[in-house]
């Protein structure tokens, strides 16, 4: 804000106010301490279980991916960019379930990741959240890609990597299953059109890997 008599603390010119990351609608709304929204952040999601539900909680970025995961993990749930502020599963069976989250702004840009392993029920843990899954990761090259993209893979060992290939409405593209003991994957890409792509690894015992691919044919 700008005061034209600093003197006495009088206002009796034109204000301007500079850099409103509050988005605050007048001088007024600054005078009573209007604050900058607080940042979206994983942290901040809500995880409540009971002896057969689940519910997952302040899910408030412009863009989410929700996955739940049984055991197996064979997925049971899904939300694709249009997730509700609280997602709650109902009726389910005791024992431990995989939740991945994904935060992202209206832009597509990363915001931040939550991978961890809920107990629900009576399961041989106490019911709540636990530790988050084994890490693994992948890179990708080319990126963004015409005709093929190579998958460089870390810290998966020797086990059985599934692998799909999702665009931005949550079909899903491509899917295969691969021994992750090879070290690196190509993906054929000619039979794919141009666009945002999320390339999703997981295995057994290890979280959900999410990288966005570009693909951009120039002819």
């Amino acid at each position: 804000m700008i005061d034209d008599d600093p003197n006495n603390g009088v206002v009796s010119g034109a204000v301007r106010i500079q850099r409103n990351l509050a988005e605050c609608a007048s001088v007024q709304a600054v005078l009573d301490n209007c604050q900058e929204p607080t940042k979206p952040s994983c942290r901040n999601i809500r995880v409540q279980t009971t002896d057969n539900s689940l519910t997952i909680g302040k899910l408030t970025t412009p863009i989410e991916i929700v996955k739940v995961f049984d055991k197996d993990y064979c997925k049971i749930f899904e939300c694709f960019a249009d997730c509700e502020e609280t997602i709650s599963l109902n009726n389910l069976d005791a024992g431990t379930y995989n939740l991945v989250v994904n935060f992202y702004d209206e832009n597509w840009r990363d915001i931040c990741e939550l991978t961890e392993a809920i107990h629900v029920g009576s399961d041989e843990s106490a019911s709540g959240r636990s530790t988050p899954l084994a890490l693994a990761d992948f890179t990708l090259s080319p990126n963004p890609a015409t005709e093929t993209v190579n998958l460089q893979l870390k810290d998966w060992g020797n086990e059985v990597v599934h692998l799909q290939l999702v665009n931005q409405l949550g079909k899903v593209v491509q899917l295969q299953t691969v021994d992750a003991s090879v070290g690196s994957i190509t993906l054929n890409l000619s039979d794919v059109q141009n666009g945002l792509y999320f390339v999703q690894m997981q295995s057994n015992g290890r979280r959900l890997v999410t990288k966005k691919l570009l693909v951009n044919r120039l002819y």
